[in-house]
């Protein structure tokens, strides 16, 4: 594999790891998903192909490690968990957050609010 590079790219530049939030369905099915990624079109297609459904993309956090993406990620769904008892947890990181609900907080080192309604 040949890598070209322009004179505005940056050599010593580091990889990207992305912490998203997304709506799955429709917004009457309150069904999201906290999940990680280091190519957002790439996993966003996949969701779209697995649950065959819209893919509607709230929130994404930019981090330059991929190990804090999976630790945020993994402290996140089990503080959900843990202080929020109405939000039905499903597999794959997936909750179905009631509609009083009208924003989200995932905390790394500053707290991230995003809106859900």
């Amino acid at each position: 594999m040949i890598l070209k590079l322009t004179s505005k790219e940056n050599v010593n530049r580091k990889p990207k790891y992305y912490i998203y939030f997304v709506r799955i369905g429709e917004p009457c099915e309150r069904l999201f998903k906290i999940g990680t990624t280091n190519d957002m079109n790439r996993r966003m297609k996949e969701h779209k192909r697995y649950y065959k459904k819209d893919i509607e993309v709230l929130g994404v956090i930019t981090v330059t490690s991929e190990y804090t993406t999976l630790r945020v990620e993994k402290q996140t769904k089990e503080l959900w968990r843990e202080i929020h008892p109405d939000w039905e947890y499903k597999r794959n990181d997936r909750f179905i957050i009631p509609e009083d609900v009208k924003e989200i907080e995932i905390k790394i080192r500053k707290t991230y609010k995003i809106a859900v309604a």
